[in-house]
């Protein structure tokens, strides 16, 4: 019969933290590296963006993804106006583009400009993403501090040329610089290849 242990009994490098700790928890999901995106949308004549990692495909048929919102946000209340977003897939360059996008207070044209340059959807799409999916609002689920918003994807538009995505660990971004990695033993040289580690 084997003999079980907890992950704090067995001697692993892994420290208990307290899962209440807002910035306990916020460092270790910081540690999944996610791509970066801006979520644009449009209401009549009225555009907005904000800078999301919490995002993700949800379903292949019929196509889904969802974003995370804070329900305190501005964004949470004109994506329910808007009836739709789009993801905007930033590339290795867009640094100043994802931060631009993050602060809460920035509106219209001083985040698009002067020109917007509509998507396939109605939204803007960002020059130098290296992606757009366009959506429409399929759903809305509340939970705890923030509404994921699940959108039927209708449109993609995708670079053709071999662009490296924004990559977001660690509290930090960074850049991939390979394409298509395969983990064949050592976890930790492809890590480094990545610049994550």
């Amino acid at each position: 019969m084997n003999s079980v242990n907890t992950a704090l009994e067995s001697g692993a490098r892994l420290a208990a933290l307290d899962a209440a700790d807002p910035r306990a928890y916020r460092d270790t999901m910081g540690l999944f590296a996610t791509g970066v995106t801006v979520i644009t949308m449009a209401s009549g004549d009225e555009y907005h963006g904000m800078t999301a990692n919490a995002v993700m495909s949800v379903s292949l048929a019929p196509p889904l993804v969802a974003v995370s919102i804070a329900l305190d946000s501005f964004s949470n209340r004109f994506i329910r106006r808007a009836r739709g977003f789009s993801v905007n897939i930033l590339g290795k360059d867009d640094i100043g583009v994802a931060l631009g996008f993050a602060r809460p207070a920035a509106r219209g044209e001083e985040l698009f400009g002067e020109e917007v340059v509509l998507g396939p959807t109605g939204d803007p799409v960002l020059d130098g993403a290296i992606a757009h999916v366009g959506c429409s609002l399929r759903s809305v689920y509340e939970e705890g501090d923030h509404a994921i918003v699940v959108g039927h994807v209708d449109a993609l538009l995708r670079d053709e040329r071999s662009s490296r995505p924004l990559v977001f660990f660690g509290g930090r971004f960074s850049s991939t610089t390979c394409h298509a990695c395969v983990v064949d033993g050592d976890l930790t040289e492809v890590l480094h290849s990545l610049h994550l580690v």
